[in-house]
């Protein structure tokens, strides 16, 4: 039985007010209210059987009949106005009013007991508000108001107080006392949010607060109702979705009354960005649209996304806006926001990128229709415009249609019409890559437009070409124009412009100096069948061009076939024949250059059979002779410079013909035919430095040629080139050696010995210090001082004794003076033989003098006595003998030792044997003279 009453009173408590009656609602002024839901929500409870609850009836009316205590009969009271509280919605649920009735009127009578009988130990509170429900419910609505007035009047908080307040506020709302209805709502609301009534209190003040005309009041309501849905169960039920529904529309209305989506915007700035703001101001804009007010509604959907723009619904409500002012008519407006959500909206936006969001495919769509109207238009607008600036602007919106949608089906028609506009801009550069791209690119490239876009590459790169002032301008737009007419033929092999594309191309490519290049496309282009009269340029250009190149063996052959052509006039074929010429002799110089001398002759020579007047001729067979003498083709070499000396004998090239055949007449060995080209040169001479080599050389090669005849023109000339060229003095010097040379291979010995003291003399007066002319010098005058020590030792001491001994002594003196010059010289060994013949000259007059002839008649003591005069005579030569070779001698410390030191050194053993009469060790030197 516990177990029953327990489910009973459960029951009782769940269905709490669902049975409350309401007055009639105030008017609406708005749809929305239609559907406003007037009691917090309750759940609802399941009916007990009502033969459980009779069972359980009886059973307390039998403790309450005979009572065990005070306490039983308490309880008894309580839990019968509960089971009649719940028959009574049985009865309610049955359609049985009077059972009903009557249920109601038993729970109300045990309400009262309990008030009056045990005010002191129940919750008089509960009570009394569970009896105003009960009198309520059984029509006696003034008696529960006045009861709901008085729990109402306690201010506690109570579900049961809060609930009475409730139910007035209510009652006065449904009055139309909306600022009485707001004090009651707003006590209910300062109950707290977990109120069951909180959430329908707050809406209904806002409402209240809406009715009165504060409207910035009521849209806090309605936003703090909306904030406190949020925050609840994620699954809503059918009231209270209709509850969120109807308050976000009311809110929207609230802002319509407050400038609409500025004071939108303003509310979520202050009270901060929430899920739920976007269907506000969906809402609010809905509102509008309803009142065909379509600017509004376009600047709501605006306003949300200037106020969240990195909101996931931003693209969607950005696009209704223009949606609506484009079915408006609002053309400059919907111009003006598509480019603004093209800028917002597109790949590389910073919404995407701020995001990290994808860009789904119906923003994509949006997207491709709001660039498609703004490329049409602002391409219509230049083209009447006609200004550059407007077509720039069209090339914008076509290059960011194409960066949005690069594969898209029209690509290929945006990228043309891009190159279009940007070519009227006079943008040719960024035109032609356009057209590049079209014709050409991995990607771009587009089968249609393919072959017209690289033809429109060329001709706008050639515009450009055209307009160049300045050269390297010119050539480096040259080289842009070659690049893409090339492309253009490869890439379009049969089109019929390429004949015309490729002769520009060849002519350009002249133009820039690229010569191979210019002679490829000219080789190409004499396969194309429609080249027509434009061949012979074409073979012109591919001879020319070989030419330049140096590949001169392709010229020739290449001239031989523009020759071939009757086409030219007088003029060309002077050209091409001299061209000819100048290719054969280029060869001979490519050959030449490579070691192939033989080839190399063979192309000079083979010149004058091609081309006779070629002005190379002569350079040509100049060449071939040359050549010849580094083959050692002597002979024929003389043959063909001796003809070009003859038939050509004022050229320059002849000039050089003597210095050659020199070479060859040399190299045979005939010195007599070089000698006398020498002399010649010498005589026709004007320059001195010139003259004096060819009359040294013409000297030097009679030389070299037998004879006496042979030696006296030698002579002749070495006299005529000391006499002509003094200087440089040592080759002046090394002629005069030879003048020595040639006058005693002559037998004529005073000349010998005049040049000798001639070559002496201008050794010492121009004070040269080089080993050779000292050396030359030191041998002339050593040999003239052994001339005068030869003469020296013919002279004879003999009586009378001071005649002979004075001539001795002046033969003597001779002799010292000319070895005294040798010494002076410094050259070994001719110094060491001097300064040994001088001690020899001192020893050689003490020993003749010592074995002179004694005069005759004299007696013993008087010859012992000349004897002894004749030593005092002879000891100073002797000193002066040993004076001299001891000087010699000191040479041996500073490294000198030859055949002279060494005859030093046996003749003071001889003159000072106590000092010198021992062995030495000396170092093997040379002991040469």
């Amino acid at each position: 039985m516990n177990r029953v009453l327990v489910c009973a009173f459960a029951a009782l408590l769940m269905t709490g007010c669902s049975l409350w009656p309401f007055r009639s609602e105030p008017e609406r002024h708005v749809p929305t209210l239609a559907e406003v839901i007037r009691q917090p929500t309750r759940a609802k409870a399941s009916r007990l059987p009502s033969l459980t609850l009779l069972r359980a009836r009886d059973a307390y009316e039998k403790v309450l009949a005979d009572p065990p205590d005070r306490k039983a009969v308490m309880e008894s009271l309580q839990n019968l106005a509960r089971i009649e509280g719940i028959l009574a919605e049985n009865a309610l649920a049955e359609n049985r009013q009077d059972a009903m009735q009557s249920h109601l009127d038993a729970a109300a009578s045990y309400y009262r007991r309990l008030l009056s009988e045990f005010a002191d130990s129940i919750d008089t509170t509960e009570v009394q508000y569970q009896l105003a429900r009960v009198l309520a419910l059984g029509g006696q609505v003034d008696d529960s108001y006045q009861l709901l007035q008085r729990l109402a009047a306690t201010g506690q908080k109570r579900i049961e107080g809060i609930e009475a307040r409730f139910r007035l506020a209510e009652t006065a709302f449904s009055s139309a006392h909306y600022k009485e209805a707001e004090k009651l709502y707003s006590e209910v609301v300062d109950a707290g949010r977990s109120g069951a009534f909180y959430a329908t209190a707050l809406y209904k003040r806002g409402w209240s607060r809406f009715k009165q005309g504060a409207f910035d009041r009521a849209r806090n309501d309605f936003s703090d109702l909306l904030m406190a849905l949020s925050e609840g169960a994620a699954e809503q039920d059918g009231q209270r979705q209709g509850l969120w529904t109807d308050t976000v529309r009311i809110l929207a209305l609230s802002l319509s009354y407050l400038d609409g989506p500025q004071a939108a915007r303003k509310h979520f700035a202050r009270i901060g960005h929430q899920p739920w703001e976007v269907q506000v101001y969906k809402a609010l804009a809905q509102l509008y649209q309803e009142q065909e007010r379509f600017q509004d509604t376009a600047k709501t959907y605006l306003t949300f996304v200037e106020a969240n723009p990195y909101a996931p619904e931003a693209p969607d409500l950005d696009s209704r806006a223009i949606d609506v002012l484009e079915k408006a008519g609002f053309v400059d407006l919907v111009l003006q926001a598509k480019a603004r959500y093209v800028e917002r909206y597109r790949l590389k936006g910073t919404y995407w990128t701020t995001t990290g969001r994808k860009r789904p495919d119906e923003v994509a769509g949006w997207m491709r229709e709001h660039l498609n109207d703004l490329t049409a238009y602002y391409h219509a607008r230049a083209q009447d415009m006609k200004k550059p600036s407007a077509y720039m602007e069209a090339a914008r919106w076509y290059r960011l249609y194409l960066e949005e949608f690069p594969h898209g089906p029209d690509a290929a028609e945006k990228r043309w019409l891009l190159a279009e506009v940007l070519h009227d801009a006079g943008q040719n550069n960024l035109a032609a890559e356009q057209y590049r791209l079209l014709a050409y690119g991995d990607k771009e490239r587009h089968p249609s437009r393919a072959e017209e876009a690289g033809y429109r590459w060329v001709l706008v790169l050639q515009e450009n070409l055209l307009k160049a002032v300045r050269e390297e301008d010119k050539k480096r737009l040259r080289q842009a124009v070659i690049e893409a007419g090339l492309a253009y033929a490869k890439a379009f092999p049969q089109s019929k412009r390429v004949t015309s594309v490729l002769l520009d191309i060849m002519e350009w490519q002249i133009a820039n100096g690229d010569v191979a290049a210019s002679v490829k496309t000219a080789t190409g282009l004499l396969s194309r069948k429609d080249l027509g009269d434009k061949a012979d340029r074409v073979r012109a250009v591919i001879a020319d061009g070989w030419f330049d190149m140096g590949d001169y063996a392709q010229a020739e052959q290449a001239i031989g076939l523009v020759l071939k052509m009757n086409r030219l006039n007088k003029k060309e074929k002077q050209r091409f024949h001299r061209l000819r010429g100048q290719a054969i002799y280029k060869q001979g110089e490519q050959a030449q250059k490579q070691g192939s001398l033989e080839e190399a002759i063979r192309h000079y020579l083979r010149l004058a059979k091609v081309e006779p007047k070629a002005p190379e001729r002569l350079q040509a067979e100049y060449d071939a002779a040359t050549l010849m003498l580094e083959l050692k083709s002597y002979s024929q070499a003389v043959g063909l410079l001796t003809a070009f000396e003859q038939r050509y004998p004022g050229h320059p090239l002849a000039r050089n013909i003597p210095a050659k055949l020199i070479v060859a007449y040399e190299a045979m060995g005939n010195f007599r035919g070089a000698a006398r080209i020498y002399q010649k040169m010498a005589a026709r001479e004007k320059d001195p430095k010139v003259r004096r080599v060819a009359l040294w050389q013409a000297a030097d090669s009679w030389m070299k040629v037998k004879g006496s005849d042979a030696r006296k023109q030698a002579i002749a000339l070495w006299k005529q080139y000391v006499k002509a060229f003094p200087k440089p003095e040592e080759l002046a010097l090394e002629a005069q050696a030879h003048l020595v040379h040639l006058y005693d291979a002559e037998g004529v010995a005073w000349k010998r010995d005049f040049w000798r003291r001639k070559l002496v003399r201008f050794v010492r007066d121009n004070k040269l210090k080089d080993s050779r002319a000292r050396t030359l010098a030191a041998e002339a005058q050593l040999a003239l001082a052994n001339l005068a020590m030869a003469q020296f030792r013919s002279v004879r001491i003999k009586a009378p004794l001071a005649k002979t001994l004075k001539a001795k002594r002046n033969a003597m003196k001779k002799a010292l003076k000319a070895y005294g010059i040798v010494i002076e010289l410094g050259v070994r060994p001719m110094a060491t033989e001097a300064g040994f013949h001088v001690g020899e000259a001192y020893a050689l007059l003490a020993r003749e003098l010592m074995q002179s002839p004694r005069p005759k008649g004299l007696s013993e003591l008087e010859l012992e006595e000349y004897n002894a005069l004749l030593e005092e005579k002879v000891y100073p030569f002797e000193d002066k003998a040993i004076e001299a070779f001891e000087a010699q001698w000191q040479l041996t410390r500073q490294g000198v030792w030859d055949v002279w030191m060494r005859k030093t050194w046996e003749a003071l053993k001889t003159l000072m044997p106590a000092r010198y009469n021992k062995s030495i060790q000396v170092d093997n030197y040379d002991d040469a003279a």
